[in-house]
């Protein structure tokens, strides 16, 4: 829902040193990111519709010194001006509040991925439907929320496990764990693993954009938005049909 300033996630090393996702009472997206405490925050000027699904995605590039925010797979335009967010507690990361425990989220959240490198957007657009096996390259922590009875009797099931190698499961606290409005429950946003299955928009980590007829299609690799060559059908192999396919990398 929209109406009041919420924390969406928040993790916090020290207060020179933190990142947050938040909705504005507005319903823009802030993306807060301080690093040695300089301030790199960016805000949204697009808002999101309430009681829909909507896929975030937040990049931060400490080369270029970059924040960017994906709202369902497109970067969204920034408004100007300076941001400013109060800090938490140190060595905490949360999801749906601060790290104290503050401003919580009033919603649904299903699927969090955090990575250790800046996705493109394109890549941001081929991900934003795909489920993780928790393997993949760079993944630092995956949560998919699969747990417990959806709306049903869930005591004791009070811990959200890390889904990728690296084992940063968490603690669900000041949950009812019964009922739809404190609890686990269910999605009604397919999310799958998607490999060569047909579609006019993207595959998985695969690209599949469609050209001016919506019956013809043009692969691309994400790294640089370049076509691959000859791939121009509704579906692509790249192990048999890529001369260029290393077995790594991302279409």
């Amino acid at each position: 829902t929209v109406g009041a300033f919420e924390r969406l996630f928040y993790a916090q090393r020290d207060v020179s040193n933190f990142a947050s996702i938040s909705i504005t009472t507005a319903g823009e997206i802030l993306f807060y990111l301080e690093e040695n405490g300089q301030n790199h925050s960016v805000l949204s000027t697009s808002v999101l519709n309430p009681l829909e699904w909507a896929h975030i995605a937040v990049t931060w590039n400490s080369g270029s010194l970059e924040s960017r925010i994906f709202i369902n797979g497109s970067e969204v335009q920034y408004a100007g001006g300076l941001n400013v967010s109060s800090t938490g507690t140190d060595s905490k990361m949360a999801i749906g509040s601060k790290t104290d425990g503050s401003q919580s989220f009033t919603g649904e959240i299903d699927e969090l991925a955090i990575w250790s490198i800046a996705k493109s957007e394109c890549e941001v657009s081929f991900e934003m439907n795909d489920k993780k096996e928790g393997t993949e390259a760079n993944l630092v922590a995956y949560f998919n929320f699969d747990y417990g009875i959806a709306d049903g009797s869930n005591p004791g099931v009070d811990d959200l496990q890390d889904e990728s190698l690296n084992g940063n499961d968490g603690t669900l606290f000041n949950f009812a764990l019964s009922g739809s409005t404190s609890n686990w429950t269910g999605s009604v946003f397919d999310i799958n693993r998607w490999w060569g299955e047909v579609s006019t928009v993207f595959i998985g980590q695969l690209g599949l954009v469609s050209t001016i007829n919506a019956d013809q299609f043009q692969w691309i690799y994400c790294d640089d938005l370049t076509p691959v060559s000859g791939a121009i059908g509704v579906t692509f192999d790249p192990p048999t049909q890529d001369p260029n396919f290393t077995g790594v990398g991302d279409f």
